[in-house]
């Protein structure tokens, strides 16, 4: 059985355990991104499923968006090396609400400790995220990113410039600078 806390019913507690071994069986190796991670991006584009990352002075940021009528999946597991999360909004806040049958089920789940959280929104052109922050000075994140199950980093958008990760799995420090903007 998984440990933790399963936010939302609809999601096997031991499918959290084969996604998460799919996430990360396939031995990439996690790349730091180049760029700053502040400020929300300025664009964002409802037409294909996309995820939003940033980081503001609350924390980081995760939103999702997908096509219109056709359902998308956008999943991850994020940990923190380092540190742990604190302060994490929204995740309960999901709309499979428990619903039997529902199309459109999110689950969220972070670990005991707080160093692991894994998402699965199936997003059908709505926006879905959720927020959280890091403790400790010198933590890292690391992001396994999955959208409609494809390899396409282009629709991962870090930061105010939308920047783009060099592969589905990177890592973002989890401080910058004090002027991050919301």
């Amino acid at each position: 059985m998984c440990a933790g806390t399963m936010v939302r019913t609809g999601w096997l507690v031991c499918g959290c355990l084969v996604v998460a071994s799919a996430l990360v069986a396939d031995g990439a190796k996690f790349e730091k991104i180049g760029f700053s991670p502040a400020g929300r991006p300025e664009k964002v584009d409802h037409r294909g499923p996309n995820i939003y990352l940033w980081r503001a002075m609350d924390g980081f940021h995760l939103k999702t968006t997908g096509k219109n009528q056709d359902r998308s999946t956008l999943s991850g597991e994020i940990r923190v090396d380092g540190g742990k999360f604190v302060n994490v909004r929204n995740l309960e806040g999901l709309e499979g609400g428990g619903r039997k049958r529902q199309k459109n089920v999110d689950v969220g789940w972070i670990s005991p400790e707080k160093k692991i959280i894994r998402f699965k929104f199936v997003t059908a052109g709505l926006e879905d995220g959720f927020n959280f922050d890091v403790e400790g000075d010198n933590a890292e994140v690391s992001f396994d990113l999955n959208v409609d199950g494809t390899g396409e980093a282009r629709r991962i958008h870090i930061g105010k410039r939308g920047e783009h990760p060099p592969g589905m799995k990177f890592l973002i420090p989890a401080h910058g600078r004090k002027d991050a903007k919301k």
